[in-house]
């Protein structure tokens, strides 16, 4: 059996790990995924990106360092396929300047989707729009285009 495979979004993955509003959504999705044999993908830099945004709860939110070290401990311990980004950076960055995004790291996601022909679940509304601006399919989906549990 082939599995199917989705590239997902720093945006996505903090809220497994981090309690924010939409994350039960979150949890919902990932359990549908995991139900299904679905593989999560990513750029290797996804693990620098959750880093910064955990940074950033400390920094901005409140939240206690401790509390964030718990969080990074689950995520290096969740299973994720993750591809080196270097042979990406061209793609990225053309694909962000030709959607006039303010990152070109998001449009590392995207490239990864291009490469792998599938979806990249995302819960970063800015990249689906820029991502939309882009000629060919939107690859970008966003995480309240699931169903959240009742």
């Amino acid at each position: 059996m082939v599995s199917r495979l989705v590239v997902v979004d720093t945006s996505l993955v903090v809220k497994w790990f981090v309690a924010e509003p939409d994350s039960p959504a979150a949890a919902a999705l990932l359990a549908y995924w995991r139900a299904d044999g679905v593989r999560l993908a990513a750029p290797d830099l996804l693990g620098r990106e959750f880093s910064s945004a955990l940074f950033r709860k400390v920094k901005y939110q409140g939240m206690t360092l401790s509390s964030v070290l718990a969080a990074l401990g689950e995520f290096e311990n969740a299973e994720f396929d993750l591809y080196d980004a270097a042979p990406f950076s061209r793609r990225a960055l053309e694909l962000a300047v030709s959607a006039s995004h303010n990152e070109v790291y998001d449009f590392y996601f995207f490239a990864l989707a291009e490469s792998l022909d599938c979806e990249c679940w995302a819960a970063d509304r800015p990249f689906q729009e820029s991502a939309a601006r882009l000629p060919g399919p939107n690859r970008v989906r966003l995480l309240r285009e699931f169903p959240a549990p009742e």
